[in-house]
């Protein structure tokens, strides 16, 4: 890898890449990778090991670090149920063993696992071991030009209530919007609904205190918002915190009923609203109760100048170039 140093640092100067892929080629011509890459796989099918050691720790001698958005995705034995499948298909034709768990226990890695959470949220459990560590949030703020369609909404009256379900399927989506737009309604407020994967309010029937969108960043649309209703995964749950604006968390599966829990335990939600219990009437009670509520709007309110404070990123890079250069994490 020391070979690669020179092109890498060019690189980051603004070199060409082309430059950094000549040199990769010629570490490849050398054997330099080319040999560990066939002494972890012999070793790997061999010791039928995990998840770590189909990685780069033995391929390219460098540390395993994974990423985790949520502190409570591992042991989930439907997500394992349902993701095991597809991964250890792929691994068979790679000669790996099968993982009971690829995408919760067995994907956390041994050497340095960081929880992109915040500890004002979450708190370190006492009995995780010290390579397992809390960074903070870690948000990416891209530039982002609304259309004229969004910008003049936004600007023809008070801000509105936000309806991102995400990457969230519905089995009924006319059903779920017809409630969504009645409770909308009842509230006397406008809405701006993000259609989602479900491909919510397909068909019209939209009045025009609602604007219906496709993909909009989270962080540019909901600090403009009076409050989201969401499912609570844990990226809309940060993205929503972060915003300083009060959330309506309807719970479907997985992890969400925890995150919606906790935002409510932390008064930046007055309820939680489960998806089985999802209606116009219960939403519109829900939207009520929470913008009525000076308590929640003002702990929204400070727990997103908290949060957008903190350094999530700049923590998590430092941890990740600690193990890279095999340097102590404290």
């Amino acid at each position: 890898m020391r070979a690669l140093a020179p092109a890498a640092e060019a690189l980051n100067a603004g070199g060409d890449v082309a430059e950094f892929t000549k040199a990769v080629q010629a570490l490849r011509k050398a054997n330099e990778i080319d040999a560990k890459i066939a002494q972890a796989a012999s070793k790997a099918a061999a010791a039928r090991k995990g998840f770590t050691e189909a990685t780069g720790e033995l391929t390219l001698d460098l540390p395993y670090v994974s990423i985790h958005f949520s502190p409570f995705g591992t042991g989930n034995k439907k997500l394992a149920a349902a993701t095991a499948p597809i991964i250890n298909r792929i691994r068979g034709r790679a000669g790996l063993a099968p993982l009971e768990d690829p995408l919760g226990t067995d994907a956390v890695s041994d050497r340095l696992a960081l929880f992109a959470v915040s500890e004002s949220i979450f708190r370190r459990p006492a009995r995780w071991p010290a390579h397992h560590r809390l960074t903070g949030y870690c948000f990416l703020d891209e530039p982002f030009e609304p259309p004229p369609a969004l910008r003049d909404f936004l600007a023809a009256g008070d801000p509105p209530i936000v309806i991102s379900f995400g990457s969230v399927v519905h089995a009924e989506p006319g059903r779920v919007t017809d409630a969504v737009l009645a409770a909308i309604a009842r509230t006397g407020r406008r809405a701006i609904l993000q259609r989602g994967w479900s491909g919510l309010a397909q068909h019209g029937g939209v009045s025009d205190r609602v604007l219906v969108l496709d993909e909009v960043p989270h962080a540019w649309l909901f600090p403009r918002a009076a409050c989201v209703v969401h499912a609570c995964g844990a990226g809309t749950t940060a993205a929503t915190l972060r915003a300083g604006v009060p959330a309506v968390p309807v719970p479907h599966w997985l992890d969400q009923p925890l995150w919606a829990r906790m935002v409510r335990d932390l008064r930046c939600a007055a309820t939680v609203l489960p998806f089985s219990s999802l209606t116009a009437e219960t939403l519109a009670g829900a939207l009520e109760e929470t913008l009525g509520s000076q308590k929640v709007l003002a702990a929204a309110s400070a727990m997103g100048e908290k949060l957008r404070a903190e350094r999530g990123l700049a923590r998590a890079a430092d941890l990740l170039e600690r193990a890279a250069s095999r340097q102590p994490l404290d």
